[in-house]
């Protein structure tokens, strides 16, 4: 790469110096730079116009198949919960996907297998139960943390419990969450923090909090409140 001089320190100057005094060199950068360009906006016209095509094609079959006339949604890193609401998405407009997709065999190799489909549909009913509790706990103009108990006793009892007709996928996975939250919140501090927060909270009392720490439960809270200082005259 070669140094050029120019009086001033603006891009113009430079280019015109390179233009003036290394003409070969700036008709070689011109040249590179007008084939760049023509395979930006010949990819880009290409993408547009195959996206377009396949927009219109699932609107009709979506119509023809008498589906929701929803666009597939994409993951967000920064949105919890839009991976299963992408699958979600894409398990609801499956039919008219292998439909548009099939019918070109450019994006044919795109089509799901049975394969892949079983495995969408188990993580979809492992994980879709726990999307609205997850909104729920995640409030940042209410007290969610005295909801953490009843949370736990409903995944335990119902939601994340194995059912005959799951998958193994579904039973694995649904197994792996409950032991992964069991693990987070078996922590000892943690747990009276939760049982605290239940006890004073009049929905919920004492009903989530084994019976074995009810009484001590009730001590710390007592101890606790008289430990405050008397209110000012």
């Amino acid at each position: 790469m070669k140094s050029v001089a120019s009086k001033g320190s603006s891009t113009t100057n430079l280019l015109q110096h390179l233009k003036q005094k290394h003409p070969a060199e700036w008709e070689k950068c011109c040249a590179q730079r007008n084939e760049k360009d023509r395979g930006t906006t010949s990819t880009s016209r290409t993408a547009a116009k195959i996206h377009w095509k396949k927009r219109r094609d699932m609107s009709e079959v979506q119509a023809e198949l008498g589906l929701p006339t929803h666009q597939p949604l994409t993951e967000s890193p920064t949105r919890w919960g839009s991976r299963q609401r992408m699958i979600e998405r894409f398990l609801e407009q499956e039919k008219a996907l292998v439909r548009v997709l099939g019918s070109d065999k450019k994006s044919r190799h795109l089509v799901p297998t049975w394969q892949d489909l079983d495995v969408l549909e188990s993580i979809n009913k492992a994980v879709k139960p726990l999307q609205e509790f997850t909104d729920a706990l995640s409030g940042k103009s209410y007290v969610s943390v005295s909801y953490i108990k009843p949370v736990l006793h409903l995944f335990k009892t119902s939601l994340l419990q194995p059912e005959e007709e799951d998958a193994e996928l579904t039973k694995t996975i649904k197994g792996k969450i409950m032991r992964y939250l069991d693990d987070k919140y078996s922590d000892p501090v943690k747990d009276e923090l939760l049982d605290m927060s239940s006890l004073v909270d009049p929905r919920f009392r004492t009903t989530y909090i084994d019976p074995d720490k009810v009484e001590p439960v009730k001590k710390r809270a007592v101890a606790e409140m008289m430990s405050l200082p008397a209110p000012a005259n």
